[in-house]
């Protein structure tokens, strides 16, 4: 609950997406050495089309350090205005792209971009921690990644407040 419902957070959220939404998914990554590159992709199903509207929002919470060497997210500025979907642009989406930088920052710092931005995982070269929570928001009428309805355990729904049911929609 600290973490989907900050206020700041929130409102990022209503900015971006310019309409009703609601949590996507909560979940967690740690690359191990030398593992981790992901393809350049975005976090919503369609594609991007000129002027909007947005579907996602994702924040990524970094428990650890992100440094140049241990795996940093990479996102390519600018990406989430072009029409389409990164594979109409790039064959191989594991490369590096001309334009991409990495989100460098201290442990407690967050990131906060949109779905549409092409960004993924990068290789944790020197083996370090990595860890990150990911806390993604979708606009209402979009299908959520993890049903909250289906997981929600009655200790959970008793100390839930209003604002926590609407955003995680399990009423």
């Amino acid at each position: 609950d600290q973490v989907y419902l900050k206020p700041w957070l929130l409102a990022v959220v209503q900015h971006v997406l310019q309409r009703p939404f609601k949590l996507h998914s909560v979940n967690g990554h740690d690359p191990l050495q030398g593992h981790g590159l992901q393809a350049l992709h975005m976090d919503t199903g369609q594609p991007n089309v000129p002027g909007g509207p947005f579907h996602t929002v994702n924040s990524m919470w970094m428990l650890d350090d992100f440094t140049s060497s241990n795996g940093p997210t990479r996102i390519v500025p600018g990406t989430h205005l072009k029409p389409g979907r990164v594979p109409d642009y790039m064959e191989d989406r594991k490369a590096d792209h001309p334009d991409q930088i990495h989100l460098i920052g201290k442990a407690g710092s967050v990131a906060v971009f949109n779905g549409s931005l092409w960004h993924s995982s990068y290789i944790n070269k020197d083996g370090q921690p990595r860890r990150t929570l990911h806390c993604a928001f979708i606009a209402r009428e979009e299908k959520q990644q993890t049903n909250q309805r289906e997981y929600l355990q009655p200790e959970t729904e008793a100390r839930l407040s209003p604002l926590a049911r609407y955003v995680l929609d399990v009423d």
